[in-house]
């Protein structure tokens, strides 16, 4: 199934704009465009989209984009590594640990 920006949009509750933030982002796969250079958004897309949905709430823009990134580049051993670090240092109780310094490894 396909969906112009804005019927995607609506069936996510969210605006057309997020959407594209989404996309120049990274959290979502590019569009491909029609013969008049709208947006197609598939099926894939909202999967997508229903992850940020379901994993922000909990864990935030922070780890769930970099879980997204991490998929849609297909390395999901690294997303999970990235996932679990992220989560390790925003929640470790010790404000002084050398956790919070460390510094994410930039995905390639």
């Amino acid at each position: 199934m396909t969906m112009r920006p804005k019927k995607m949009a609506a069936k996510f509750m969210i605006s057309a704009s997020t959407i594209r933030n989404y996309e120049a982002k990274g959290l979502i796969p590019p569009a491909e465009r029609s013969s008049n250079d709208y947006r197609i958004y598939t099926d894939q897309h909202a999967a997508y989209l229903s992850c940020i949905q379901a994993m922000a709430p909990a864990f935030g823009m922070e780890v769930t984009a970099e879980v997204l990134r991490c998929l849609h580049q297909d390395k999901p051993q690294t997303d999970l590594w990235a996932s679990s670090w992220l989560l390790l240092v925003k929640y470790s109780s010790y404000s002084n640990s050398p956790l919070r310094k460390a510094r994410l490894p930039k995905s390639k």
